[in-house]
């Protein structure tokens, strides 16, 4: 499922105790997707797969 620029997304989590870090999806291009890190307070650029994969929507900003 593809993320869309403004959405806040989180690391799969199969454990509730186990916190993990939100990212707000900033950009997607063909192979990656550019992610704001809240917690190091930082751009990174995560291939495609790997986002979708492993991470699931905490909150979603859709835009008119």
């Amino acid at each position: 499922m593809p993320f869309i620029p403004g959405e806040l997304i989180s690391k799969y989590n199969t454990t509730p105790s186990n916190t993990q870090g939100h990212c707000v999806v900033v950009d997607r291009d063909e192979d990656n997707y550019t992610l704001y890190n809240n917690s190091l307070k930082c751009l990174q650029k995560i291939a495609v797969p790997v986002v979708e994969g492993l991470y699931n929507i905490v909150s979603s900003r859709r835009w008119p």
